[in-house]
């Protein structure tokens, strides 16, 4: 369905403001459509996005900044985050020996767990929507996503 239709908006001041709205329209449509399938989980996309960081350096943990650099919501408060994924017993904290103030963190087996199975929903679920597009079709839009973004 058009953007047009989508919102019941008549014609567009430009094709950079079309865009820009479709843009928008389509980054909530994608967010509501992962956080219903995260809900499975008890988790959040934020959540998620920190076990998958931490899943990819598994065995390995990381400080909150190197998780924070990861962060595909760069606003995200990462030390609020990992605390919540610490209540749930998907990561733990260890505080340097050296300086108390500094922590890493790193993913339980459940963490591991949870990343896994909601990683392969996530890609199978997505993958089923997005199959309007051809392979071509799909790298075109990822491409102009990436020079978008300059």
């Amino acid at each position: 369905m058009q953007i047009e239709e989508q919102l019941n908006a008549g014609n567009f001041r430009n094709p950079y403001v079309k865009v820009g709205i479709n843009i928008q329209y389509t980054a909530s449509w994608v967010s509501t459509f992962v956080t219903n399938i995260l809900k499975e989980y008890k988790i959040t996309i934020q959540q998620y996005n920190v076990l998958r960081i931490l899943e990819v350096y598994h065995p390995e943990s990381l400080s909150i900044k190197n998780i924070s650099d990861s962060m595909v919501d760069l606003s995200s408060n990462v030390s609020r985050l990992v605390d919540k994924l610490v209540d749930k017993k998907l990561v733990e904290k260890h505080p340097e020996t050296l300086d108390k103030r500094k922590v890493q963190v790193s993913i339980t087996p459940e963490g591991l767990e949870v990343a896994r199975e909601a990683t392969e929903l996530l890609i199978e679920k997505f993958t089923e929507k997005v199959q309007t597009l051809t392979p071509e079709e799909a790298n075109l839009m990822s491409d102009l996503l990436d020079k978008l973004r300059g």
